[in-house]
């Protein structure tokens, strides 16, 4: 009886923290008086006075896909996207939304080489500069409005992330080759073999008022290594000499914790998200740590940043599976306080001002139970579903169910034989975007 009542304590405390609303932020941009966000459940549009919330998905909207992994905005008020499978992950090319179409950029509909995009840019000319990951044909493309023109180094480089000077010359960090730069006609590398850049591996490139260039040096193991990223340093490049900073304080830890993105507000500090650690702000001589044990921050699991034009600094969180989530995707700080905005109650009123909602997945029964049990779940809508059974850790187990399915009332039975006593994780999604997770106990 004691095995049982730790078992149901963890499972009530985790399913307290709304781990089957889990929405990741992974990248923001500014336009007018709204910020957008990339997000694992669609576009957001967030008002930036009111904080309330929209979401576009695939539901109501022409996105391929829920899961949006770039946000850029031009000068026009385009929204330019990179868009991923949210099943399976891969790249689905580049969507374009101009408030009232959604045009969507594929190998089979356009002159793209791949739909592997790592980054978006777009310069004063309104050209939208895209960089790929992993293709033959090219490294860099531009899209002027009608035509594609597209770029290949002569050196073997993949491009992890872009960024535009005021000469309009395109720099990219490069995976495991320094960085470059083209001018229009010709490509120059700076590499650790010609330059005195400290690393080889830059995961991301900014520039500054100054035009000074900022690098995240760090490795990527991939996702099943104990330790993703190994973070190895910040460089300034100033166009004649390399700075590589100290920054033990940025985070606690070499693996794991890597460096995500860089904001600079009106004051010239450099503001830096890490994986886990929260923020750094750098004023050009302090490291100023700031996470949930020294400020009101929501979370540590930091991602994308943005400054606002009023200089207040949007940061978005991830999930993650070894560390939890707490509900928060999205909060502002405005210098002095924090203000947490709920991405979760935003989406359950779209569904709601919808009319339709597609799913509903019931809890297992029984639960908890040794070794079969009973998984529930009603369509109202004809759709592809996908359900799989995870451990807590996010490792997918088994899937269940991966077929087309009529409206109606459904169920699966699931045999937990073989597998250790436990909380694991059982996830339904459908094509139409909606996603719902729930805990379940296996006793033995």
């Amino acid at each position: 009886m004691k095995i049982f009542s730790n078992y149901l304590y963890i499972l009530l405390t985790i399913y307290a923290t709304s781990v089957f609303a889990q929405n990741s932020i992974n990248d923001l941009a500014e336009e007018a008086d709204y910020i957008w966000a990339a997000s694992d459940s669609g576009l957001l549009k967030i008002n930036k006075t009111t904080n309330s919330v929209f979401t576009f998905n695939p539901t109501n909207s022409g996105l391929p896909s829920k899961y949006v992994s770039i946000i850029k905005v031009d000068k026009a008020g385009n929204k330019w996207m990179v868009i991923r499978d949210e099943y399976e992950g891969d790249w689905l090319g580049l969507t374009k939304f101009d408030g009232d179409e959604w045009t969507n950029f594929n190998i089979h509909n356009s002159a793209l080489p791949t739909n592997r995009i790592s980054d978006i840019e777009i310069d004063d000319s309104l050209n939208v500069w895209i960089s790929f990951n992993y293709s033959e044909s090219a490294d860099i493309g531009k899209f002027d409005g009608l035509d594609w023109t597209f770029y290949k180094s002569e050196s073997a480089i993949v491009i992890s992330s872009l960024a535009i000077d005021d000469s309009l010359h395109i720099w990219a960090s490069i995976k495991s080759g320094g960085i470059a730069k083209f001018d229009g006609m010709t490509w120059t590398i700076y590499n650790t073999g010609n330059s005195n850049i400290p690393f080889n591996s830059i995961s991301l490139i900014e520039i500054d008022t100054l035009g000074n260039k900022w690098l995240i040096a760090s490795s990527f193991y991939g996702w099943a290594h104990p330790g993703w990223w190994e973070f190895k340093g910040i460089i300034k490049f100033n166009d004649s000499s390399w700075t590589l900073y100290d920054t033990t304080g940025i985070r606690s830890r070499t693996v794991d914790s890597n460096v995500q993105a860089l904001s600079f507000d009106k004051f010239g500090n450099k503001w830096f998200s890490t994986s886990i650690d929260g923020l750094t702000k750098f004023d050009g001589t302090k490291w100023i740590k700031i996470d949930t044990s020294n400020s009101a921050i929501p979370s540590n699991l930091t991602k994308p940043t943005i400054i606002d034009s009023d200089n207040n600094l949007w940061v978005g969180f991830h999930f993650n599976n070894n560390i939890g989530y707490n509900g928060v995707s999205l909060a502002k700080y405005d210098g002095e306080s924090w203000e947490s905005i709920s991405t979760i109650t935003s989406l359950k009123e779209n569904q709601k001002k919808q009319g339709v909602r597609n799913l509903e997945l019931n809890q297992n029964y029984p639960n908890p139970f040794n070794p079969t049990t009973t998984i529930s779940y009603q369509l109202k809508t004809k759709s592809n579903v996908h359900i799989a059974i995870y451990d807590i850790s996010g490792k997918e187990i088994k899937t269940l169910v991966n077929q087309r399915q009529k409206a109606g009332q459904h169920s699966v039975d699931f045999d937990a034989s073989g597998l250790s006593s436990g909380i694991y994780i059982y996830k339904l999604s459908t094509s139409s975007g909606f996603v719902q997770s729930r805990k379940m106990v296996i006793l033995k």
